[in-house]
């Protein structure tokens, strides 16, 4: 209970009695804190002197007692009401009203505490700062689910909760397992525990507890059987180069090439390609494509200096990876070669290589012959990432072959 001393600071609970409890008033000394005149003291009036429990109030009758102090020091003034009123540490009223008794006497009727909580009923504790009981946690949520043998049963609590996750067979189900586990909620709430191994119908409760509190207790069901559906076979990955001969003069028309088609990869994979090793002097490149639905890629390799075809002749190995390969998955391995025109095919059906593929076709075989020369187009429902070789002065790696300088640049295309 504040003296009201330190009200300058603004800071009322500087100075302070403790009070530790409810109860009856006594005869004798008694102190107060109002608004008004602060903290005074006064004396209780004796029922031998004033033999009265009611005290008409502004109209109001109301159970007390009365307190008497010297009219120069009245025990309260107008504004006080309301203020504390207390014996040692134990509060015993509030200021209800008062007046002059006599022309020495100041008198103020308090209502007194104790007679107030009986007839309301109310079961009134005081407890210190701190030693409050925490409210207790919300009810962990959870919904019915259905898992596979040991599968995870989740659900949410408050964050930091332990919960205890309780189960047993369902009335007339052939689950044979009852347990329990108790684990704590992460930060953002949730929690699971490992499922029970036996199938069948399963009754499950979830408790969660916070600072010692405990929360009410989620019921919900849970059913554990095998996932019997089929789960498709992997599709063995391939690699096709085509052609894997090809005439200098076809090499650097843009609607021929050599395409590199790959299947086998996951929908959205990034595939890389890397031209590894090639003739003297030509620097490997690496293109990126993205695996299509069907887990398939294609890749065009062409020449762009039709006036220096020369500089293209050659074997080229290919290196075909993905961004989700195992260490037990390697590298798909193909390779082409640039002919001199009178010792190419010009074109024509290339074939799967036979680098890790499972002796399949892969997309991109021999052409159609319609729109290519019968070069065949690699797979033309894909795209194409083409790597050009280009005199332009731009581009990722240098060629040089017999003193000539040709730039290697990429570039993206789509075919018709």
């Amino acid at each position: 209970m504040t003296d009201w001393s330190t009200a300058d600071s603004d800071d009322l609970a500087k100075s302070t009695t403790e009070i530790t409890e409810v109860g009856a008033h006594k005869d004798g000394a008694i102190s107060k804190s109002g608004r008004t005149t602060g903290k005074t003291e006064g004396k209780v009036l004796p029922r031998s002197e004033y033999d009265f429990d009611y005290q008409n109030v502004g109209g109001r009758w109301v159970h007390g007692f009365g307190v008497t102090a010297p009219i120069d020091k009245p025990f309260s003034q107008p504004g006080d009401s309301g203020g504390g009123v207390y014996q040692g540490n134990t509060a015993v009223g509030v200021i209800s009203g008062g007046g002059d008794l006599d022309a020495n006497t100041s008198f103020t009727w308090v209502a007194d505490l104790d007679h107030s909580l009986e007839e309301s009923g109310t079961d009134f504790n005081l407890k210190k700062p701190g030693e409050e009981t925490p409210e207790a946690p919300a009810a962990p949520k959870a919904e019915d689910q259905t898992i596979e043998p040991e599968g995870k049963v989740q659900g949410k609590a408050e964050a930091g909760a332990k919960v205890e996750v309780k189960w047993e067979p369902a009335e007339g189900a052939q689950a044979a397992e009852n347990g329990s586990e108790t684990v704590t909620a992460d930060k953002d709430g949730n929690f699971s525990v490992e499922g029970p191994k036996a199938e069948g119908d399963y009754n499950f409760t979830a408790t969660a507890t916070v600072d010692g509190q405990e929360s009410k207790t989620t019921e919900f069901d849970v059913t554990v059987e095998k996932d019997e559906s089929e789960t498709p076979a992997p599709v063995g990955r391939e690699i096709s180069v085509d052609p894997k001969e090809i005439a200098a003069s076809d090499f650097v028309k843009e609607d021929k090439g050599v395409t590199i088609t790959v299947k086998g990869f996951d929908e959205g994979e990034k595939v890389n390609l890397e031209v590894a090793n090639g003739p003297e002097g030509v620097e490997g490149i690496k293109l990126d494509e993205t695996a299509n639905e069907n887990g398939a890629a294609a890749f065009s390799i062409y020449g762009t200096s039709a006036e220096n075809a020369e500089a293209y002749l050659g074997k080229y190995d290919v290196e075909v990876t993905g961004a989700n390969d195992t260490e037990d998955e390697s590298a798909l391995t193909g390779t082409f070669e640039v002919v001199a025109d009178e010792d190419g095919s010009g074109g024509g059906s290339g074939g799967d290589d036979d680098g890790n593929n499972d002796g399949g076709n892969a997309d991109g075989g021999a052409g159609d012959g319609n729109d290519d020369d019968g070069n065949g187009d690699g797979g033309s429902d894909l795209p194409r990432t083409g790597a050009e070789l280009t005199g332009l002065a731009a581009g990722a790696g240098l060629l040089l072959v017999g003193g000539t300088a040709v730039v290697l640049t990429m570039r993206r295309k789509n075919n018709n």
